[in-house]
């Protein structure tokens, strides 16, 4: 993996504004996310699940979740995969549940459009 060290999350930057979709959170998620410029999708969908490892928040730990799975479906969409879209789409949405109960179980309930 490109040096762990030049891979981070800007979470500050999250814009607050942004309607809560999965779609919208990846995009955001994405572009908060500073890469090495030798970065491989392999390193980029690495960091993400070693984020979500060690991430403070559950919040955080889970949209992690979602965002690797997302990757790796749209990076296996390229290859003949047999059920492994599916499978992703399954694992996408099981992460999402817990990102939702995870926004839930936060003291300000202001945040909860879209779960």
């Amino acid at each position: 993996m490109a040096a762990a060290q030049n891979f981070s999350i800007d979470w500050s930057a999250l814009n607050p504004e942004l309607e809560m979709t999965a779609a919208n959170l990846i995009k955001e998620i994405r572009r908060l996310t500073h890469t090495p410029p030798e970065c491989t999708v392999a390193d980029f969908i690495s960091f993400y699940l070693a984020q979500s490892h060690t991430a403070q928040e559950d919040w955080q730990k889970h949209l992690l979740q979602v965002c690797a799975c997302f990757w790796i479906k749209k990076a296996a969409i390229q290859w003949p995969h047999g059920d492994l879209e599916q499978k992703m789409n399954k694992s996408i949405q099981e992460a999402w549940n817990k990102f939702c109960e995870a926004v839930e179980n936060m003291p300000d309930d202001d945040t909860l459009a879209g779960c």
